[in-house]
């Protein structure tokens, strides 16, 4: 039950810090064309576009998809292969959850990561925020042990969890991360 937030990360050498776009509706942009990885089939990649509809409706999704399909975005399987991408230099630029990146950087240390990251503002599609939610089925047998599980996974420690060891953000008011330098989420638009 943590949040992930829907970052570009981008290869510091082919993309200075003051040119990544600053929307998700500019990387259409000819000039990024076969420079974009994402993950199509990945359910954050598929959040995304929902949270495009909702705030473009269904044309302005459509005419953003197919002018990003025109632009030969490079697909992989998942956002670890879209980081490996771009911290490679074979993209200049990806979308992917942030905690793949924080979780980099806290395995190699920064230094050895090439992979810079970028928080979108609040007036784009692309700032979205996923929850990781959990639920009880109606008809289950075991909806006890379930709201046992359900009340951990928001306790304090199972958020510091979260914060610590998957740099994910935690969803409980007062859990920081002792670990990973996270942008605070409060800080986020």
């Amino acid at each position: 039950v943590p949040g992930r937030a829907r970052v570009i990360v981008y290869d510091g050498a082919q993309v200075a810090a003051d040119q990544v776009p600053v929307s998700v509706m500019d990387l259409t942009d000819p000039v990024w064309q076969g420079q974009v990885a994402i993950a199509p089939t990945n359910a954050s990649f598929q959040s995304f576009v929902t949270a495009l509809r909702v705030s473009k409706g269904e044309d302005g999704a459509k005419a953003w998809l197919e002018a990003f399909k025109a632009n030969e975005p490079k697909a992989y399987d998942n956002n670890i292969l879209v980081l490996d991408a771009v911290d490679s230099g074979q993209v200049a630029m990806g979308l992917v959850n942030h905690y793949y990146w924080y979780e980099r950087v806290a395995e190699k240390g920064a230094d050895a990561v090439n992979a810079k990251i970028h928080f979108l503002d609040s007036d784009d599609p692309g700032a979205l925020i996923n929850v990781a939610g959990a639920g009880i089925l109606a008809g289950s047998s075991q909806s006890e042990a379930a709201t046992k599980a359900i009340d951990f996974l928001l306790s304090s420690e199972g958020q510091q969890y979260f914060a610590d060891e998957t740099a994910e953000y935690p969803v409980v008011a007062g859990v920081t991360s002792t670990k990973h330098d996270l942008v605070p989420l409060d800080q986020l638009d």
